[in-house]
């Protein structure tokens, strides 16, 4: 079984970050967790910003 891509990154970078968003963000948050980042690159689904421990934030969550 292959590993989800997310889980090298936080090894790498020893940094996670959970946005939590509205419900008018379902489709959209869920599309996310259906495509895997190792085929498709996710960056610029949402505009976000690199918070103050290095992990990335969702501008808008």
């Amino acid at each position: 079984m292959q590993a989800h891509y997310i889980n090298k990154g936080i090894r790498e970078n020893m940094k996670l970050s959970v946005d939590v968003v509205d419900e008018s963000w379902l489709k959209a948050a869920d599309r996310m967790g259906t495509v895997s980042g190792n085929k498709v690159d996710k960056s610029g689904a949402f505009q976000w910003t690199m918070g103050e421990n290095g992990a990335p934030l969702i501008d808008d969550a």
